[in-house]
């Protein structure tokens, strides 16, 4: 909802021949005030309609989600379209639940600019978030009595549909009985298979098939039975108005992730998390660098769930809470350094390249040498190698998480530096703030590819908040075929902070530009990949808000 945005896409689209089609299916999330969620959304709309009108080529087509349309903005919004198109008709798709209020308005046969060339000009000069907001576009006077009859059939037809339905789910909510549950199941069964005979031979080859008991793509599902960012709503509409008015603290106490924030956590934690690798099947030719705007703050992940999430940036932004003076735990069982040396020299004696091999390996640590003392413990074969671990993210880097741009250089730099000294067989312990963003978990998809076996433990033994990636099983020739993408990479990443010696550089200002992704998500999505990352940052943000809520 950004004039220039508008003008600049009628940029983009100038040296294309003409534009035949435009779509518009945008929202907000409105669960919190859902009784006013047309009005919320009617500015939004009129952008839309404003942008197809600039856009599209006489005779083009427009479609256009929409949800109640009682409101005056909803008239006079649907009195434009009927005015620039031919035809124009409200519809609710079969995909479409039919116990919301989601109906798609279909425009056909657009008359032109020249048609509407004088209210065009003045949509765009009030384009933006508050278009709608003011006096309707129409007056009352303007509007023919017949439109505003066939507008009200159209609200109570579906008016009426949509109460049938909820009338229905209120009388199931109460009990369901198998034959009910075997009608829907089939009803959904019929709708699937009506689909895919209809368009599976024309439109959609068979690798791409999404559907039950077919062929599920790995970016649809985390494992089974467990879909990516579920929504976990709990409690009624009023007792969930009730939480949000209650401070972080008291939203986490009576949320539904209380218990697990509070359980202390386990030495073990971490441990029965693992990723076997070497990872064969990557096209690294395939891989590209996308370079965007900064990221401000990071608010969802596909590699989290929201809600915890949602916890812990609320309580990072609690004006008393002073991040970098947060006690550990005394509860708390972290995972000792004796204990995670022990299992990675255990583990390298797994991986050899054969029976009753002595050959001595190598483990790179990165971090502080005195917390890495052995302890007594028995390393065999396993000699250590110390480097300089990630700095803590700056830029307010609480509220950034691992999405600031120095910190991800310096964990893609550990990355490079790693692949290019240890050798067949080593380990590596590389300590992580959290693995959020698509940059930082593409470089776990890349530790994947070069090692044997990655688990975490969380906490570290080194008391910095995070998780510890442990890596054995070093493999150079898996390395070798991404090394050459990284390093080129790290310069691009070194490039957008305007640094030359990236090491000696302390903390440098805000850039405007950083990468975004230099793996395609279909990759990261796939192959065990996001249910690990899940799980490293469930606990890591759990151990945050642990230690936060003590303070």
């Amino acid at each position: 909802m950004t004039q220039k945005y508008l003008l600049e896409l009628q940029t983009f689209v100038a040296n294309m021949r003409r534009v035949d089609v435009v779509t518009a299916d945008g929202s907000f999330d409105c669960q919190e005030n859902p009784d006013e969620q047309e009005a919320l959304v009617a500015s939004l709309h009129y952008c839309e309609v404003t942008a197809a009108l600039l856009l599209l080529n006489p005779g083009g087509s427009f479609v256009l989600k929409m949800f109640t349309l009682y409101e005056h903005s909803s008239v006079c919004l649907l009195y434009l379209l009927t005015c620039c198109f031919g035809s124009v008709n409200v519809f609710k798709p079969a995909t479409s639940k039919s116990g919301n209020s989601e109906v798609y308005v279909v425009c056909l046969r657009y008359e032109g600019k020249e048609a509407v060339r004088p209210l065009l000009s003045k949509l765009i000069r009030n384009y933006g978030p508050h278009l709608a907001d003011r006096e309707a576009l129409f007056p009352a006077s303007a509007i023919p009595e017949t439109f505003q009859r066939q507008h009200e059939e159209v609200c109570l037809y579906f008016h009426a549909l949509q109460v049938e339905t909820i009338t229905e789910n209120l009388q199931l909510f109460e009990g369901m009985s198998v034959e009910q549950r075997q009608r829907l199941d089939h009803i959904r069964d019929r709708t699937a298979e009506e689909y895919l005979q209809r368009f599976q031979v024309s439109f959609l080859p068979r690798s791409q098939w999404v559907s039950r008991n077919t062929v599920t793509p790995a970016c649809c599902v985390v494992a089974v039975g467990r879909s990516l960012n579920q929504k976990n709503q709990s409690g009624s509409f009023n007792e969930r108005r009730e939480l949000n008015s209650l401070s972080w603290k008291g939203r986490i106490q009576k949320g539904c992730h209380a218990t697990c924030i509070q359980t202390h956590c386990a030495e073990a934690a971490g441990t029965a998390c693992m990723l076997e690798g070497p990872l064969s099947g990557c096209q690294v030719s395939s891989w590209y660098v996308i370079v965007g705007p900064a990221l401000p703050s990071i608010r969802n992940s596909p590699f989290c769930e929201g809600g915890l999430l949602n916890h812990l940036n609320e309580a990072l932004m609690d004006a008393d809470l002073d991040w970098t003076r947060v006690s550990p735990c005394g509860s708390c069982r972290a995972a000792s350094a004796a204990s995670i040396l022990s299992g990675v020299s255990a583990l390298c004696n797994l991986t050899g390249d054969g029976v009753g091999e002595q050959k001595e390996r190598q483990c790179l640590v990165f971090g502080d040498r005195s917390a890495w003392s052995p302890c007594g413990a028995d390393l065999g074969n396993l000699a250590l190698r110390f480097s300089a671990a990630p700095s803590f993210p700056q830029r307010g880097g609480t509220a950034l998480h691992d999405g600031d741009p120095c910190y991800q250089r310096q964990v893609l730099g550990c990355l490079v530096f790693s692949l290019q000294a240890l050798g067949s067989g080593d380990a590596l312990l590389l300590p992580v703030f959290s693995a959020l963003t698509r940059v930082t978990a593409a470089v776990v998809l890349c530790l994947h590819v070069c090692f044997h076996s990655v688990t975490f433990r969380c906490p570290p033994p080194s008391g910095v908040v995070g998780a510890l990636l442990v890596c054995v099983g070093f493999c150079p020739e898996a390395a070798a075929g991404i090394l050459p993408f990284l390093t080129e990479l790290l310069d691009c990443m070194a490039g957008l902070e305007g640094e030359k010696d990236s090491q000696e550089t302390p903390t440098p200002p805000p850039r405007d530009r950083q990468v975004l992704q230099f793996v395609p998500m279909e990759e990261i999505l796939n192959r065990g990949l996001t249910e690990f990352l899940r799980t490293l940052n469930t606990e890591i943000i759990q151990q945050k808000l642990h230690l936060l809520m003590q303070t």
